[in-house]
């Protein structure tokens, strides 16, 4: 039996009209504008993506996933048969949570008041875990993993301060197929 482990990666659509995307590219100041986790599967013998869209949390067939984004990084991380029993709950709990829209327009103004001299400036429409944002889901994983952050942070920072956390910790298990 092989370690169990979960892929993170950092991506953005291949298509040009995707405009929610170059605005958070654009936000962001990187070429992602998104984060996501693939867990391996040997029933279909491929990946499984879990993420947050504009369609909720869900889950797809990894090699679909790769031929419609643009793959950056992923980082390959070692989990205890425990921490992946943890990781697939939270998935399956959280399956169908939708998208944070308000809350992605709340971290836009946290962010403006914040470069405006307003540093303690919150998320007007943080709302905890009723909607979810693709960082916060996958900030939820690290904190499993046991990465200790202020997840108020996820209310306000997207995949940009994910992939600096997992650089920080895994960034030489960068996969390297990517």
């Amino acid at each position: 039996m092989t370690q169990p482990h979960i892929l993170i990666g950092f991506s953005t659509p291949k298509s040009d009209f995707a405009i929610a995307a170059a605005i958070i590219r654009f936000v962001e100041n990187t070429p992602y504008s998104h984060v996501y986790v693939k867990i391996w599967s040997d029933i279909i013998d491929g990946y499984i993506v879990y993420q947050e869209t504009f369609a909720g949390l869900g889950a797809m067939n990894g090699a679909l996933f790769d031929d419609h984004v643009k793959i950056f990084s992923e980082y390959k991380i070692d989990v205890t048969e425990e921490q992946m029993t943890q990781i697939m709950h939270f998935f399956q709990d959280n399956y169908g949570l939708p998208y944070g829209v308000r809350q992605i327009a709340g971290m836009l103004t946290a962010r403006v008041l914040r470069q405006m001299g307003f540093h303690d400036a919150k998320n007007p429409f943080a709302d905890g875990i009723r909607t979810m944002v693709c960082s916060e889901m996958v900030g939820a994983v690290l904190t499993i993993l046991g990465e200790p952050f202020d997840k108020s942070l996820l209310e306000i920072e997207g995949p940009k301060m994910i992939h600096k956390i997992v650089v920080k910790l895994f960034g030489s298990q960068r996969s390297s197929h990517v």
